[in-house]
């Protein structure tokens, strides 16, 4: 879990230098936002988005950059590690899930570049599933995790065929920008939501193919269109839709240069798929009757059947989980890490497993693992190469870090891009990283400098 907040960058923002007219003139264009089919709240965290990490003013730095460089809020270095790796691996894409969320992560997989990503993300794990399409939304990784570090996602009503993902991986489809994200949605409301006479538009684009079928000598007939669209069969979308197209026999360069018309017979003519109703029709019922909301996720029980051995390995799992949630917390505990904790203790009886729970009636909901449980489990060594691992690989980390600034000036950093930042930065702590490897600590010292300073 981020311990930094971004929203502390946006109190810097009178102190920036930044021009908010070049800002927003350069992320809507000519576009007015009133333009966009995109609720007033959305847009307003999308601009904010855009000034946050996109919007970079004559120098070259973006407002979180400045905000990370000028620390006014003296950030812990806990907090301004987690900046600086926010700011160095940040980027947008578009993503659907691949399978089901587990509550805190979200498992996604990005569309133009195939990859497939493990999200913390807790507000968005329990209701992504109930989202039926595609999404936009900012990632950063911070230490091993990774984080969605911008405004809430924007949906797209269609989800891509593992065809299609490959294609647009070996075509090399550059990742989308915030401003191609709104020319999605730059056509107007009234637009939008017109309920259009369907018999008036199906003659309309019947005439145009048949005028352009003879122009690209195309021996398809608009018939066979029609037909192919009422019969498609696609699970979730039409992603391989202009795919098929070609396969039927109609020319590639009549598919390509009017690709806006073969949207017009998919929306506008029946599917089978959809109880003989056109795309038009359905999306008038259910997303502009209707706003496009998530579904609210509803709280499903469900039994599972485990063996004492997979049971066994549940409470250990269950318990390593809270302590990496709570152990070193006082305050503002997880609550909800403790309570599955309690819910799996309390069946251990039933697996004769109640040798490894304590519990008093006083202790109400509360149940305890004993001192049997630490002993006889594994538990503590796993805690144990946890704890050494993370101490070596963050002692590096925050050593290179100061290194890398003392060595270059605020100035110096400014002007370094984002790749050549992050190469310097981890030659210092791969420098750092071998010491620790060859002597550990026998060589690592406070030394007092002039003036009362110390450092190692």
């Amino acid at each position: 879990m981020l311990t930094v907040k971004l929203g502390k960058a946006f109190e810097y923002l009178p102190q920036a230098n930044i021009d908010l007219d070049e800002a927003f003139d350069q992320l809507f264009g000519d576009l007015h936002p009133a333009q966009l089919d995109i609720p007033e709240e959305t847009l307003r965290s999308l601009a904010n988005e855009w000034l946050l990490f996109d919007f970079r003013h004559t120098p070259g730095t973006s407002l979180i950059e400045q905000y990370y460089f000028s620390d006014p809020d003296n950030l812990s270095q806990v907090e301004l590690d987690e900046l600086r790796q926010i700011i160095e691996s940040q980027s947008l894409y578009l993503f659907q899930t691949y399978k089901s969320s587990k509550s805190p992560y979200v498992y996604v997989e990005s569309i133009f570049t195939g990859k497939k990503y493990t999200v913390y993300d807790r507000a968005l794990a329990d209701s992504v599933d109930t989202v039926d399409g595609s999404f936009v939304a900012r990632l950063a990784k911070v230490g091993r995790t990774y984080y969605f570090v911008g405004s809430d996602p924007l949906v797209f009503a269609i989800r891509y065929t593992s065809r299609a993902i490959k294609i647009f991986v070996q075509e090399k489809t550059p990742a989308p920008t915030l401003k191609d994200m709104l020319l999605q949605f730059s056509q107007s409301k009234e637009k939008l939501h017109k309920n259009v006479d369907v018999a008036a538009e199906q003659k309309k684009v019947q005439k145009k193919y048949q005028k352009l079928a003879q122009k690209f000598q195309s021996k398809v007939s608009f018939q066979q269109i029609t037909d192919f669209v009422y019969e498609e069969n696609y699970q979730d979308h039409f992603a391989d839709y202009f795919t098929d197209l070609l396969e039927l026999g109609i020319p590639e360069e009549l598919v390509v240069d009017h690709s806006g018309l073969f949207l017009e017979i998919w929306n506008f003519y029946p599917h089978k798929e959809l109880g003989d109703q056109c795309p038009h029709d359905v999306y008038q019922e259910k997303y502009v009757k209707g706003a496009m909301q998530p579904k609210k996720s509803k709280q499903k029980k469900q039994k599972i059947q485990l063996s004492q051995a997979q049971f066994f390995t549940l409470m250990k799992a269950v318990y390593l989980g809270n302590w990496m949630a709570n152990a070193q917390r006082v305050e503002d505990r997880f609550t909800d890490y403790e309570e599955i904790e309690d819910v799996i203790f309390s069946l251990a009886a039933e697996f004769d497993l109640g040798t490894y729970v304590s519990h008093e009636p006083e202790d109400g909901d509360t149940y305890y693992p004993t001192s049997e449980f630490e002993d006889e489990t594994d538990v503590d060594k796993i805690i144990e190469e946890y704890d050494e691992e993370t101490f070596w690989t963050e002692l590096a980390e925050r050593l290179g870090e100061r290194d890398f600034l003392e060595k270059y000036s605020a100035e110096e950093i400014k002007a370094m891009s984002r790749e050549e930042r992050f190469e310097k930065r981890y030659e210092l702590v791969d420098q750092v990283s071998e010491e620790l490897n060859k002597y550990g600590l026998e060589r690592v010292r406070i030394v007092k400098l002039r003036g009362g300073t110390q450092r190692k």
